[in-house]
Formats: C-alpha cells, sequence, structure tokens
C-alpha cells in the first residue's frame, strides 16, 4: 500500500530538517514468491512441505493468469473481427447486436476470473494460517505473505 517515510534531523546547534517520502509498496506473484522464499531462507518457514505448498499454489495462479490472458487475447481478436465486419458496411443494428453480445461475453468471463482468483488467494491464506497455528512459519513470515496475498486478492 501507500506508504510515508518522514526523516527529521538535527545537529548540536538545534538546527532541524524535515523531509518526507511517499512511496507505494506493491506485490505481484513473483515478488510473493521471493518472499516465500526468503522466508525459508532465513528460518521463518520452517518445513519445506509449508514452502513447497505456498510457492506450488502461487505457481498454479501464475499458470491459471497466463491461460486467462491467451482467452483474453482471443477474445480481442473477435472484437477486432467484428469491428472489422462494421467497417465493412454492415448495418448499425448489426454491429450494435454484435458488440452487445461481446461485451456480455467479456463481462462474464471477467466475473469468473474474478472469483476463481480469489478464492485460490482465500484458500492459500486459509491454509497460511493453518501453518501459523501449527508453528510451521513465524511472525514475520506469517504477516509478509498475508499482507502480499491481501494485497493481491485487492488488485484482482
Amino acid at each position: 500500500g501507500r506508504h510515508v517515510l518522514r526523516i527529521v534531523v538535527s545537529d548540536l546547534a538545534g538546527n532541524q530538517a524535515e523531509v518526507s517520502v511517499h512511496f507505494i509498496i506493491s506485490a505481484d506473484l513473483d515478488s510473493t514468491i521471493a518472499d516465500v522464499n526468503r522466508s525459508y531462507s532465513l528460518g521463518w518457514i520452517k518445513t519445506e512441505k509449508a514452502k513447497n505448498w505456498l510457492i506450488q499454489e502461487f505457481n498454479e495462479i501464475k499458470k491459471y493468469q497466463g491461460k486467462f490472458g491467451v482467452r483474453q487475447k482471443k477474445l480481442e481478436e473477435k472484437q477486432e473481427k467484428i469491428m472489422a465486419q462494421c467497417l465493412k458496411k454492415k448495418s448499425q443494428a448489426w454491429c450494435e447486436k454484435k458488440l452487445k453480445h461481446y461485451d456480455k461475453m467479456v463481462y462474464r468471463l471477467n466475473q469468473a476470473h474474478k472469483r476463481i482468483i480469489t478464492k485460490r488467494y482465500q484458500a492459500i491464506l486459509k491454509k497460511l494460517e493453518h501453518y501459523y497455528k501449527k508453528q510451521w512459519l513465524n511472525q514475520s513470515a506469517y504477516d509478509i505473505i498475508k499482507a502480499d496475498g491481501e494485497y493481491l486478492i485487492n488488485k484482482v
């Protein structure tokens, strides 16, 4: 999320200066997987089973998103085809009907994608909490990976 780093310094004469820096911390699947690996290498994730499961689940989401991207590209190609037909002097009614159908299809696909991805992330967070309760990972690993997952859910 958004953060502000505020630094205030002073010297022995009492002079003071202040500066604030605004920045955003974001996560993606690659950075989240890197956080899992780093947490394991630091000993924050205590079992290889937990590390491997988390990485596998995040990689499965990456794979699904790749397939979704292919579907999106096909839909864009379909829209271009419809638009090309419209430019060939099809009737306005024909174009509106085809584009309305296309828009509904895209909307449904996007909604299904959001539901699927959100459920996958929620399942990961639930299992992460289970691993934390079993003490297979410490508070630091839990907090980092949980924050990544929640950010990714909100970004869907």
